[in-house]
């Protein structure tokens, strides 16, 4: 039986804010631990701008939007700021839920990457369907 050739589906995944609040949040609550540590005040005094740095470098905007498609000729296929697209390897370790994605792929070249995507890095219905996509089609049964 052949597959019947649908149109690909894409999903343009941008920077979450959600995200950046939960990175907001656990350096606060670095910080937080840091002054109620019973090192010196002189560490602690040493240990807070290395949070602050940490939050400035992994907040700073980035133009990292990808862009995933689905096939059923292709399979998954990811695009790196507008490049063109190469396959990749949707990895059991991936994890789905209602609010993040923590998608684990290998590229064609055997890289394997991690990426975060937040519930607001779609639009609601991107969110929905790229959920459905990978719970459905996202590893093969020759994959595992």
């Amino acid at each position: 039986m052949s597959k019947k050739y649908e149109t690909p589906q894409l999903f343009i995944i941008k920077q979450s804010k959600l995200l950046l609040y939960w990175l907001l949040f656990t350096h606060v609550l670095a910080i937080i631990a840091v002054f109620l540590s019973a090192v010196s005040l002189l560490i602690q005094w040493l240990i807070c701008p290395l949070l602050i740095i940490s939050f400035i470098f992994y907040s700073r905007p980035r133009d990292n939007s990808k862009i995933i498609r689905y096939g059923t000729l292709k399979g998954w296929e990811m695009s790196d700021r507008g490049q063109g697209f190469s396959s990749i390897k949707i990895l059991p370790a991936t994890v789905i839920s209602t609010f993040l994605i923590v998608l684990h792929f290998e590229t064609d070249i055997h890289q394997k990457k991690t990426i975060l995507i937040g519930k607001d890095s779609l639009s609601e219905n991107g969110y929905r369907q790229l959920l459905v996509s990978l719970k459905i089609n996202g590893l093969n049964k020759d994959d595992l």
